[in-house]
């Protein structure tokens, strides 16, 4: 069985440092992860007040179990 998950990336939101216990959920259940796509988005875009440099964006992860 597969199964496939997308994980909103977005350096402005402190849950993205949820993704890897998300994941983590995922392995615990025995998914193993096949692949992992980066998708549309904006990676190491410069903020209008040049204080810091971030990304955002989407992963497709592809899961099998």
């Amino acid at each position: 069985m597969q199964k496939l998950i997308t994980i909103n990336i977005d350096d402005d939101n402190d849950d993205d440092l949820g993704i890897t216990e998300h994941l983590n959920d995922y392995l615990e259940d025995g998914w193993k992860v096949l692949s992992v796509t980066p998708m549309v988005g904006t990676y190491g875009f410069q903020s209008e007040d040049d204080e810091r440099v971030g990304a955002l964006g989407w992963m497709a992860v592809l899961l099998e179990k």
